[in-house]
């Protein structure tokens, strides 16, 4: 199960890197550094606004600076601490908040502290499968890869025994084992997905 990965293009890289903020003179390198969570955040909004008509107004970019300008415009809506964007909620209401700035509404589905296989697996495949890239958080995990860090998962593959998660990590396509993510001790997991809110009729 993969997403249109052509999508997630941005001039060679897979995705966004959060160094891009220093390298346009955005922010200095402490806060490049905390801004994981805001690449993962304009990945997401690149690939909905590419794929779907009704969130075309989120994003209309293509090249780097392109995409280091919806970084900036998201970043006082997320607003990285020191610690980065610790949690789901704050995630989720920063894209939210970005969301509606630009008159479209987001609705969104969030599952934290997955410690089970299956939980897990099914919620990521299930958003795949709706066309949906899913924001994944992990803290004080052991692995460098996901340590006190968002990664954008693009893509799921079916093992023998288990699963794959495609995702981008610092523009990157990177592959890990889900099983080797679930497992490993950290203090939090957790993942999110959003979709176009449509309006009620009356």
């Amino acid at each position: 199960m993969l997403l249109k990965e052509k999508l997630f293009n941005v001039e060679g890289s897979y995705g966004g890197q959060q160094s891009w903020l220093k390298a346009f003179k955005i922010k200095n390198q402490f806060w490049a550094d905390r801004s994981c969570g805001v690449t993962a955040a304009a990945n997401l909004i690149m690939y909905l606004s590419r794929t779907r008509k009704e969130l075309s107004a989120l994003y209309q970019g293509t090249t780097r600076g392109d995409f280091v300008g919806l970084m900036k415009e998201l970043y006082p809506f997320i607003k990285p601490r020191v610690y980065g964007i610790p949690t789901l909620t704050k995630m989720r209401r920063g894209i939210q908040r970005y969301a509606y700035a630009r008159g479209i509404r987001l609705g969104f589905y969030m599952e934290s502290w997955i410690w089970d296989v299956d939980e897990g697996s099914d919620f990521i495949i299930r958003m795949l499968e709706l066309d949906r890239p899913v924001l994944l958080l992990t803290w004080n995990s052991s692995n460098r890869e996901f340590r006190n860090h968002w990664i954008t998962v693009t893509g799921i593959i079916r093992k023998k025994e288990g699963f794959d998660l495609i995702a981008s990590n610092w523009g990157r396509r990177r592959i890990y084992s889900y099983e080797e993510w679930i497992r490993d001790k950290a203090l939090l997991r957790g993942a999110i997905a959003f979709e176009f809110d449509k309006p009620k009729s009356k």
